[in-house]
């Protein structure tokens, strides 16, 4: 017992030695990290300002969709297809977050944004999930991916999986049927939707093997990214599914504009 109390108190002298050294910084403003503010790895002031959507969106005018059938059709531009998201783009605590994920290499952002924006928005306002939905992140190409550590979408995918698999008797998979063929300018230098549609155009191919695990004409592809800006690079991956025979997809992002 009494060396389970100093061990205890050892850990807690580390803890506040690791404070002094390296003190904890908001993921957003990196403002000093008060005990209590921690967990979320988010301080209260910025937490506060983050707001949530709640809803669907038309991709291609983004009008908010009230409600969506089991086979996610988007009934206000029938070629084009609906969006969740669960905060906005402009939001500055919600973008900082999302930009130390994906430009920062910060990948324990991971948690403020699954626990202040996909978590919240989900259980507000579910996905129409069942036993044929699967989830399928933006692929990165290799080299960039490899350079980064990680594919910021697959971590939002796990975490959505996560949180809807908690209220489910059915378990949602992560499948990698999506995969980048060329290594595109970040979307980010390029300012007008047709040069981004351009500079995104055929990058993608399908992966055979996972594809084929699924039945093209019956599966609910929920396509997961971290922002939908311009749409052009959800939109290329969307024609990529389709023109492989999915019909039934659903954009997923974590902000949108």
């Amino acid at each position: 017992m009494k060396l389970k109390a100093n061990k205890l108190v050892s850990h807690k002298l580390i803890s506040l030695a690791l404070d002094l050294i390296f003190p904890s910084a908001c993921f957003s403003c990196r403002a000093y990290l008060e005990r209590n503010e921690k967990p979320h790895l988010v301080c209260e002031k910025c937490k506060k300002s983050i707001s949530l959507l709640n809803g669907f969106y038309c991709a291609e005018c983004g009008k908010r969709i009230p409600d969506m059938n089991q086979n996610f059709t988007n009934h206000c531009h029938s070629g084009s297809f609906l969006v969740y998201a669960c905060g906005q783009y402009n939001d500055i605590a919600s973008r900082n977050i999302i930009h130390s994920l994906k430009y920062s290499s910060l990948k324990q952002a991971i948690a403020p944004i699954t626990s202040l924006l996909i978590r919240p928005a989900l259980t507000n306002y579910p996905l129409p999930a069942n036993s044929e939905t699967v989830l399928v992140p933006i692929p990165l190409f290799k080299l960039k991916e490899n350079l980064r550590g990680y594919n910021q979408s697959e971590l939002i995918a796990r975490a959505v999986s996560e949180t809807i698999n908690k209220n489910t008797d059915f378990k949602i998979p992560t499948l990698k049927i999506l995969k980048r063929i060329k290594n595109t300018t970040s979307q980010t230098e390029i300012k007008n939707y047709a040069d981004r549609a351009k500079n995104i155009q055929n990058c993608f191919s399908t992966n055979t093997k996972e594809a084929n695990k699924l039945k093209a004409n019956e599966a609910k592809i929920v396509l997961i990214d971290d922002v939908f800006t311009s749409g052009a690079t959800m939109t290329e991956a969307v024609k990529t599914l389709r023109q492989n025979g999915f019909k039934k997809i659903l954009g997923f992002a974590v902000l949108k504009t």
